[in-house]
């Protein structure tokens, strides 16, 4: 039971990460320890996997796809997602908790940054399936280098218009890409969802369906978009794998390079250059510099002080051998 409600808490994180544009879900499975299981889990849920169903070999399937853990993940980010549909969302449309928030959320990634910093030049296996002990060199910060330019070019890029109502192929299209960078750490499959012009529309559905609004059409939205998000799932979770088995090293030092990229897109000091827009998917928001004789920002910065160094500390604590 306690097992499970750490990964409930981990895919509640998770789910919120998604939620928020520049903030990816891999990148808080990647914090909190769970990245290889993850991928492993959903790489194994494949036609073998379906086969031992039709065959009511339970307890193989169960096995084969860590169906335990990716059942108590899956309802924590259903609830994470739910929650930030319904609450952070509105928190970032608020010029006075907005910087706070993203502050939270920035302190949490650089820690990530500097633990997996550490354990690159320490040459300990940052992937936690790592038993293969290859050793960093050099030539291996060029992948690094490679992700940070695109994560640069996703959290730079100009918010594209959004989509008053795709069609259902579009918007399935967008799923299997949009879900297939939630699970790599440091591109936001929100920001994509953004820049494809999608993102303020399915943000919206749940409320949408609180209010009893449209609800046939919406229910097709959202089932159209599930089987995008299963289609991507099936599909890189498995390129992943077999990447993380061949090429540990090069892999997480390109993971490195995109979660540093993100940095940009999660400044908590901004400015709102669409103040009369009420949707948070339509706004534009300018980075500024920090006013080191304002009270307000040194509380900003503080926030994401305080939560950096909680997630270190938590970090070591939860891996002695980290600080070893």
């Amino acid at each position: 039971m306690k097992n499970d409600l750490a990964t409930f808490a981990r895919g509640f994180l998770m789910g919120v990460a998604d939620v928020v544009p520049g903030v990816s879900g891999g990148t808080v499975a990647l914090l909190t320890g769970i990245y290889p299981r993850l991928i492993n889990s959903l790489a194994g849920c494949g036609w073998e996997s379906v086969q031992l169903l039709f065959r009511r070999r339970w307890s193989e399937f169960a096995t084969r796809v860590d169906l335990r853990f990716l059942s108590c993940l899956a309802v924590g980010i259903g609830a994470g997602l739910v929650l930030t549909i319904l609450t952070v969302v509105r928190m970032l449309k608020h010029d006075a908790a907005r910087p706070h928030v993203l502050a939270a959320f920035l302190g949490m990634l650089l820690a990530g940054t500097c633990l997996m910093a550490y354990r690159l030049l320490s040459n300990t296996a940052v992937m936690s399936d790592d038993r293969s002990g290859a050793k960093i060199h050099p030539g291996h910060w060029g992948w690094a280098v490679v992700g940070l330019a695109i994560a640069l070019a996703i959290s730079l890029s100009q918010q594209a218009q959004s989509v008053t109502q795709p069609s259902l192929v579009y918007l399935f299209f967008c799923a299997v890409v949009a879900i297939s960078a939630m699970i790599l750490p440091g591109i936001s499959g929100a920001m994509l969802m953004l820049l494809m012009g999608v993102y303020g529309f399915m943000v919206h559905i749940p409320e949408e369906l609180l209010h009893g609004e449209n609800v046939w059409w919406n229910f097709v939205y959202l089932l159209t978009f599930a089987a995008g998000c299963l289609t991507g799932l099936m599909t890189t979770t498995k390129v992943l794998r077999w990447m993380l088995k061949h090429w540990p090293i090069r892999v997480t030092c390109f993971l490195f390079g995109l979660m540093i990229g993100t940095v940009p897109s999660l400044w908590p000091l901004q400015v709102n250059r669409t103040p009369d827009e009420p949707k948070l998917a339509l706004r534009v928001y300018e980075n500024r510099w920090p006013d080191l004789t304002s009270l307000s920002d040194g509380a900003v910065g503080m926030t994401a002080i305080f939560l950096g160094a909680a997630v270190l500390t938590l970090s070591l604590l939860a891996n002695p051998k980290t600080s070893k």
